[in-house]
C-alpha cells in the first residue's frame, strides 16, 4: 500500500492503514535530504516563534487588564445614575400604588354614601304616597281639579314680592 506524506502547520503525519503519529518538532527519516544542521535551525525558528508568539499574547493580556482611570470614573458616573434612576423608579412607583389605594378607598366611600342616598330616597318616595293623597284630597276633602275658567293668570309686577289687597273671587 502506498504511503502518502502530508504536512499541515502543527502535524506532520502519513497517510495508510499503519500510519505512525509522527514528533512535530523532530522530523526523522522521511526528511529526504535534509541535514541535521538544517533541521535543528528549522526546529530553533519554530522555537523563538512559539516564544514571540507566547510574549505577545502575554502584552495583550496585560494590556486587557488594565483599566484607565477614565474608564472608572465613567463606569463609577453610569453606575451612580443607574442607581438614582432605579431609586427614583421605586419611588415614583411607590407614590402610584399609595394614590391608588386612596382612589379605591374614596371609591369604597363613594358606593357606601350612594347606597346611603338610595335608602333615603326609597324611605321618601314610601312616605309621602301620593295616591292617598289624592284620594283624601278627593274624597275626605271632596277637591276636585280646576276648570279652565277658574285659572287666573297675573302679571307679575317689578317688585319680587305680591301684594294681596283683596281675597280671590270665587265664580
Amino acid at each position: 500500500m502506498a504511503k502518502k506524506r502530508v504536512h499541515s502547520r502543527r502535524q506532520a503525519y502519513v497517510e495508510g492503514s499503519a500510519a505512525r503519529e509522527l514528533n512535530p518538532y523532530y522530523e526523522e527519516e522521511y526528511d529526504n535530504g535534509v541535514s541535521s544542521a538544517e533541521r535543528r535551525k528549522a526546529a530553533r525558528k519554530r522555537k523563538q516563534e512559539r516564544l514571540a508568539r507566547k510574549r505577545a499574547a502575554q502584552r495583550n493580556q496585560s494590556k486587557a487588564s488594565y483599566i484607565s482611570a477614565g474608564y472608572v470614573v465613567c463606569l463609577a458616573v453610569a453606575g451612580v445614575a443607574t442607581l438614582l434612576i432605579c431609586i427614583n423608579y421605586l419611588r415614583l412607583n411607590a407614590s402610584i400604588t399609595s394614590r391608588m389605594d386612596s382612589i379605591a378607598k374614596l371609591q369604597l366611600e363613594l358606593e357606601h354614601q350612594k347606597a346611603a342616598n338610595d335608602e333615603l330616597r326609597t324611605a321618601i318616595d314610601t312616605a309621602c304616597d301620593l295616591n292617598h293623597v289624592y284620594q283624601v284630597a278627593t274624597q275626605d276633602l271632596g277637591m276636585v281639579y280646576a276648570n279652565q275658567n277658574q285659572i287666573l293668570l297675573y302679571d307679575k309686577t317689578e317688585s319680587e314680592y305680591v301684594r294681596q289687597n283683596e281675597d280671590i273671587p270665587e265664580h
